[in-house]
């Protein structure tokens, strides 16, 4: 139906998103079914593989790779119908999403270290990319809340299928105020700007110097604390910023490989960008999720932040790293 050039409709896009919303229903049953078994060893196989320079990048488990293998079968016939690419965490990278109009983008297990930790943070995602790098379909399931949340460009978002509002009046693209019941594990203090991200930020040797800008960030926004969550997987620590707003989550560019994927971010920045908030690049560009030197972000990080004068961010933190 698709080939190299034509342009998918808006039909065949929410109907792409229908079959990406079932298929990360059916790979949370499988996490549901191996969690009791967690620290199990003869149940729950784990492996470093050759990734990044983080543990986070490197742990597999039998788990992601039988996430993977349902996701693929629930895609399979519409990667035929639709001429589609493929790239997924698990899977070496075969070229195909600089061949096709679009690719299916996948993160079968997003935060595995949560996972065998037995902790929030984890989550799936599905995104479908352009060959352009623009991400058109993005839909995220958090297996431990059992919430779906789905997107197509143009069409704003949908958390358990039900039309999604957040932020302050105005602040979102719609006017429409409808904030989450659903908060992060985190007791928020009153007044304060929470900032998600992952372990490897607070081991970092320059931490307590970016928590002073932080802090100076945070009060020049009238913010009477910061609060810091360090637990999540990438696709994780978007959600809660959402679920918790005010929130930030950022990668700082680096040097090294590393630093997340192409579909570590995919899903979550459509979700962010059609309800009106800022997910961008860590100097505030648009973020190109097709790239040909590498799947890897490190090079220009990543921004996301339900707060638009969040921008300065870039200018305040020592980078890179």
């Amino acid at each position: 139906m698709s080939n190299s050039t034509n342009l998918l409709t808006k039909k065949q896009l929410l109907q792409l998103e229908a079959i990406a919303s079932s298929a990360v229903i059916e790979a949370a049953s499988v996490i549901h079914r191996n969690s009791e078994n967690i620290g199990a060893a003869s149940n729950i196989v784990s492996q470093n593989k050759s990734a990044g320079d983080t543990l986070a990048s490197q742990v597999v488990t039998s788990v992601d790779m039988a996430c993977q293998k349902v996701i693929l079968k629930a895609l399979h016939d519409s990667i035929k119908t639709f001429d589609l690419g493929l790239l997924t965490e698990e899977l070496s990278d075969d070229g195909g999403r600089f061949k096709k109009a679009y690719f299916w983008c996948v993160d079968p297990l997003d935060g595995t270290l949560s996972f065998i930790s037995n902790q929030p943070g984890y989550a799936i995602s599905i995104a479908l990319i352009s060959r352009k790098g623009e991400v058109c379909v993005g839909v995220v399931f958090d297996p431990i809340n059992n919430h779906l949340y789905s997107s197509v460009i143009g069409e704003g978002v949908k958390k358990n299928r039900a039309p999604w509002y957040l932020g302050k009046q105005g602040v979102g693209k719609d006017k429409n105020i409808n904030l989450s019941t659903y908060q992060p594990p985190i007791s928020r203090i009153e007044n304060s700007l929470i900032v998600c991200n992952d372990r490897s930020f607070i081991e970092h040797k320059n931490f307590p110097e970016i928590k002073k800008s932080l802090e100076v960030i945070a009060d020049s926004m009238n913010y009477s604390s910061l609060q810091i969550m360090k637990s999540g997987g990438a696709v994780m620590n978007a959600i809660w910023c959402l679920e918790g707003l005010p929130a930030l989550y950022f990668k700082q560019p680096k040097l090294s490989p590393g630093g997340g994927c192409i579909w570590d971010f995919a899903a979550t920045n459509l979700i962010f960008k059609e309800l009106g908030f800022i997910a961008t690049d860590y100097y505030g560009e648009e973020i190109h999720f097709n790239p040909k030197e590498s799947v890897y972000m490190n090079q220009k990080g990543v921004l996301y932040s339900t707060e638009k004068n969040i921008l300065k961010l870039s200018d305040m933190l020592v980078t890179p790293y």
